[in-house]
């Protein structure tokens, strides 16, 4: 029997025999991905939450493709070769407008080392869509989502989604604050003088 161990850094925990972190699946606001500027309501993502809790939606790393393009997960064996988990415990949060839940992979996935690097997702969704334009915080869109169905979840390994980290998303809680900046510039020259 073989076994193996592998460390965890915050925000990683084992439950249950599965490596789980907290993940911010999406917030509300405009999201420039494959379709383009779309605005993504609170509404709409409330309305979807239970969809991602309805059956086990699948973590891929990155997302799954077929000839350069985004496919859904089931769409064959390859596309399935990408499963590395599951989402779960998807949650709508008043405090993040937005779509909050956990990553689950098994503790003994020989890569998760390399997988606690990573913190842009990605969500992969079938969405309605209308065409309509307007601005949201400052931010044009060109499309207004009306309902989306669940997919899989990519965690990212080079790129950054569409709802990045620095847009609120990623792997974090939901409670995640940026640090503070610096007191002192992150370079600090300091200047000896010599006394005669």
């Amino acid at each position: 029997m073989e076994s193996i161990t592998n460390n965890l850094e915050r925000p990683w925990t084992i439950r249950n025999g599965k490596a789980v972190c907290p993940v911010v699946l999406m917030v509300e606001g405009v999201h420039v991905g494959s379709g383009g500027a779309v605005y993504y309501s609170a509404a709409v993502l409330r309305a979807s939450a239970a969809k991602w809790n309805r059956t086990s939606v699948l973590v891929t790393l990155d997302h799954p493709q077929v000839d350069g393009m985004n496919q859904s997960v089931y769409f064959n064996a390859e596309t399935m070769r990408t499963v590395i988990g599951l989402v779960k415990n998807v949650r709508y949060s008043e405090a993040k407008k937005g779509l909050c839940g956990e990553i689950h992979i098994n503790s003994t996935h020989p890569q998760l080392g390399t997988f606690q690097q990573y913190r842009e997702v990605s969500i992969g969704v079938f969405p309605t869509i209308k065409e309509e334009t307007g601005i949201w915080n400052e931010e044009v869109y060109s499309y207004v989502a009306e309902t989306m169905e669940p997919d899989h979840l990519a965690l990212l390994t080079a790129d950054v989604g569409a709802c990045s980290f620095e847009d609120g998303c990623g792997v974090r809680s939901e409670h995640y604050q940026a640090m503070p900046e610096p007191l002192y510039p992150p370079i600090l020259q300091l200047t000896k003088t010599n006394k005669l």
